[in-house]
This record gives C-alpha cells, structure tokens and sequence, in this order.
C-alpha cells in the first residue's frame, strides 16, 4: 500500500468528518494532525486522530 490522496482541514472534528467520508471509497483512511513549517511547507510530529481499514505506516 502507498498513500494516496491528502486533503487538508482546519481542525480536528473537519478531518475526522473528512476521513469518515472517504472511508467508504478507499481501503484505509487516516487523520493526522501535523505541525506545518510555514516558510517550506515541509509537515512533522504527526499524530493519527482517526483512522479506518489498512493504513501504511508513516515514514520516519
């Protein structure tokens, strides 16, 4: 499995709302929370607040 679409939220419930959404037409969905560096973009400390079916794990 590789990861697939990724769509961005504002806030925690909006995610959960969004992955529970697309769980239905994919076979495994995860929410993160991510701190995001504003000046490159680049995304770390992920923390999974929901997640659905098989899921690969995150890259280090």
């Amino acid at each position: 499995m590789t990861p697939g679409e990724i769509r961005q939220a504002s806030n925690a419930v909006t995610a959960e709302r969004i992955a529970t959404a697309m769980a239905d037409r994919h076979p495994g969905v995860a929410a993160y929370s991510v701190m995001v560096d504003t000046e490159t973009g680049d995304m770390t400390s992920p923390t999974l607040i929901v997640s659905f079916g098989e899921i690969p794990p995150l890259e280090d």
